[in-house]
């Protein structure tokens, strides 16, 4: 059986809200979000959303979406954790999900390492900032440096003993 990545099981959360997964995908549905809580949290942000639509039936009828609709709408449903457990939570996504680690560890920097990992979790709901990140991560920026080892083997595709990703995800 094929692992799912968690933009996989987001497509499956969508698809059962509909009715439509047959019984090996909501087997695999229900495993996953046995052990993930970001997509827990989808789901459970996707029926608030669809109660709401629901509830909407036929009342604007005749008025058309801006195109910013769906960022106002992602924005306002939004779970507000607390950045510590937005932090743990994307943190336990990116443990799961190999297509992240691969975007993640193509930073060599600290910098571009901060900055995507901002932006990924944010594009998955988890508001958190760089410096909520430094902290989270418990070491001055100084601390995250790669040796010229550790970068040849990022840069090489060889490593990632080194890399900040693997640090951060440590046990």
């Amino acid at each position: 059986m094929q692992v799912l990545t968690c933009d996989d099981i987001r497509l499956l959360i969508s698809r059962a809200s509909e009715h439509d997964l047959d019984d090996g995908e909501a087997k695999q549905l229900a495993g996953h979000l046995a052990d993930c809580p970001a997509c827990r949290t989808h789901q459970a942000a996707l029926a608030v959303v669809m109660g709401w639509i629901g509830s909407l039936n036929g009342m604007y009828s005749g008025h058309t979406l801006d195109d910013n609709f769906g960022q106002r709408l992602e924005e306002a449903i939004a779970v507000r954790l607390p950045p510590e457990e937005a932090l743990r939570q994307f943190n336990r996504q990116v443990t799961h999900d190999l297509r992240l680690q691969g975007q993640i560890k193509q930073t060599t920097d600290l910098s571009s390492f901060l900055q995507l990992y901002v932006q990924l979790g944010n594009a998955s709901g988890f508001r958190f900032s760089d410096q909520e990140l430094i902290r989270h991560m418990g070491m001055a920026a100084n601390d995250w440096e790669l040796s010229d080892l550790e970068l040849d083997a990022v840069v090489g595709g060889t490593g990632g003993d080194g890399h900040f990703l693997d640090k951060l995800l440590k046990p």
